[in-house]
């Protein structure tokens, strides 16, 4: 099966999406079990922030022109 370059932009932009959703509940199972020394708050700031940076570079390249 050939790949096109359109078929491999949606596949990583998936992928990316995925990302983001382990991200997210990696910060929800971090902030419930206080995980590390990491003040609840830089946790979910950074946390949300990668799954938003994830999300939307995924959703990006889903995305048809």
């Amino acid at each position: 099966m050939i790949f096109t370059y359109n078929d491999m932009r949606k596949e990583i932009g998936q992928y990316l999406i995925d990302i983001s959703k382990l991200v997210f509940g990696g910060v929800v199972l971090g902030t419930i079990f206080n995980i590390g020394d990491i003040p609840k708050s830089t946790l979910l700031l950074l946390g949300v922030l990668a799954t938003l940076i994830f999300a939307i570079w995924g959703f990006l390249l889903i995305k048809d022109k």
